[in-house]
């Protein structure tokens, strides 16, 4: 076996127990240790504990964020459906869409309001995703929340 193999081998063995120490049991841990052991190849760096336990955290947070955002989808769904009408909902998507071309957000900003708030993925899932450094992508996180706050306080002294 060349030595190569051997310590892919070894490094997957290595992200697998650490996996197993961190992740619950609820999480896929086979396609998390796949994704950290392709980003550990990709940056060529050793598979530190530090690395492991901060994507198990990940990981976690963004199962709980879409399992939130799955929980709030059926209860507007059932809402709408009790009372006859989905016109409540309609109105709310309106909000919605109101206050985003408000906010004269760029596409990279609506990207990240779409991946992050209804995808439910985690920031790091979407620095890889468009290579973005972890730096930038907290200040388009700030600045786009910040505009959409300033609409939503717009459209809030609109409807008074």
């Amino acid at each position: 076996m060349p030595k190569k193999s051997l310590k892919h081998e070894e490094t997957l063995k290595e992200i697998r127990k650490q996996v197993q120490r961190f992740a619950p049991s609820y999480i896929d841990r086979d396609n998390l240790c796949g994704e950290i052991w392709i980003e550990i190849h990709r940056k060529k760096i050793p598979p530190y504990v530090g690395l492991v336990k901060h994507r198990c955290i990940d990981a976690i947070r963004a199962r709980t964020r879409r399992k939130e955002a799955e929980g709030l989808a059926a209860r507007s769904r059932v809402v709408g459906n009790s009372r006859g009408n989905s016109g409540e909902l309609t109105e709310h998507q309106q909000d919605v869409d109101r206050i985003i071309s408000l906010a004269g957000l760029n596409g990279e900003e609506k990207l990240f309001v779409f991946k992050y708030f209804y995808q439910g993925k985690t920031l790091g899932e979407i620095t890889c995703e468009n290579h973005m450094t972890k730096h930038k992508l907290e200040n388009l996180k700030h600045k786009t929340l910040e505009k959409l706050k300033r609409a939503g306080r717009f459209l809030e002294r609109k409807k008074s």
